[in-house]
This record gives C-alpha cells, structure tokens and sequence, in this order.
C-alpha cells in the first residue's frame, strides 16, 4: 500500500520540484534580462536623450508655431466681398490680392496694441484709400487687418541709410533723386523688417540698407518702413 502511494505521489513531487527549478531559472532570465537592458540604456543615454529630442521637436514646433505678421503699404483698387479678398496697387504699379484670415484664426505674432488700431481686414471696403494691410505668407498672402494712411497720396522716400539716430528717432536716407532726406520714426510709425512687424525700439536699420518710407504730405513723420 505504501508502495503504491509512494509511486503515485512521486510523479507529482517531481513535477513541482521541475516547476520550481524552472521558476528559479525564469527568475534569473529574467533579472538578467533587466540588468543587460539597464546597462545597455545606460550606455547609450545621450543617444536615446538625442532621439527623443528629434522625436519631439517638430511637435514642440508645431504646437508653438505662429505666423509672422508683415506689412505692405499701397492704394486699395478692388475689395472682393464675396471673393473675401483685398486688391492693393503697390509702388511699382503691380497689384497684390490678399485672402482675409480664415477663421478661427491661426496663431499669429501680431502685438497687440497695434492690432487695437487697425481695422480687420474683413471689414474693409474703402476702395482708393490709401493703406498698410497686415499680412502672414508670401504666395498666396492672408491680410489680417489694415490701418488706413488717408485719402491723399502718401509722399514716397526711398534710399539706402546713412545714418539711424536712435534718440532723436531720426532716420537720415541717401536718394537719389532728392539727395540726403530725413526721415522720422515714431512708436505710430509701422515699421517692416525680415523679421516681420516690429515696434519703434527694436527697429535697427543697418547702414547702407535699402529703404522706402510713406509719410504725410510735407511731413517728416513715416507712416510706414521697410526694406525696398
């Protein structure tokens, strides 16, 4: 009897005694296992750091992303209602057709306090004023809003700087058909750099850069600048 027990419970006792012996091993894989994958992260750290940099760049780009407001300055020949566009003649006598902003609007680097002075682009419809029309891309431009330079014909100063006092906020221009004329720069003046719109501070024209100015008849005040 006991004998037979004994055969019957030996198989089992074998059988745990497998299951444990394998468990241990799996164990030790496994430990193993985690420590090599541990040393390998370890060793190559900056590599992995690079890759998620590269990962989640453009992400971060394109969460932050904003347009660059630039600005053009030219007489409103056509506004297109239903089109939803805005037709400026410019200096050289082409014409640029703006697309107002879709909406909602998308991200746009637009200060402010300028913008509280402008009118949306949507909403203007004085065809043969004079204007500055706010704008982001170049192919196919979307006008933003537009800031109106009056009725009368702007006087038009272009040429290359000679001279940028930064106290007096005077700008001194070489032309060439009118010679040395001087230019002034004030905080309502709309100022257009490559880097877009910027206030009256952070303007820093560069000597010998080529510039067209827009002020009042018989005024030295600019309405607008930027690089001709």
């Amino acid at each position: 009897m006991n004998l037979i027990l004994l055969l019957l419970v030996l198989p089992v006792f074998c059988a745990a005694i497998a299951l444990h012996i394998a468990a241990k091993d799996h164990a030790k894989a496994s430990r193993r296992a985690f420590f090599a994958l541990k040393s390998s992260l370890n060793r190559h750290r900056p590599y992995l750091r690079f890759a998620a940099i590269l990962i989640l760049l453009p992400m971060f780009r394109q969460a932050n992303a904003q347009e660059v407001i630039h600005a053009r300055a030219g007489q409103v020949v056509a506004a297109n209602t239903a089109a939803k566009t805005l037709t400026l003649k410019v200096a050289d006598g082409s014409t640029v057709v703006f697309h107002d902003v879709a909406t909602p609007e998308p991200a746009m680097s637009f200060d402010k306090d300028l913008r509280d002075k402008t009118t949306a682009a949507a909403a203007f419809h004085d065809v043969g004023a004079y204007v500055v029309v706010f704008y982001f891309g170049f192919g196919e431009p979307t006008a933003v809003a537009v800031e109106s330079m009056g009725a009368t014909p702007p006087k038009r100063t272009a040429g290359s700087v000679t001279s940028f006092d930064r106290h007096q906020h005077l700008l001194t221009l070489n032309t060439e058909s009118m010679g040395s004329q001087k230019v002034v720069v004030s905080d309502d003046t709309i100022l257009d750099t490559p880097e877009g719109v910027v206030k009256a501070s952070n303007f820093h024209p560069g000597k010998g850069q080529h510039l067209r100015c827009f002020a009042k008849p018989d005024s030295q005040n600019a309405l607008f600048v930027a690089i001709n």
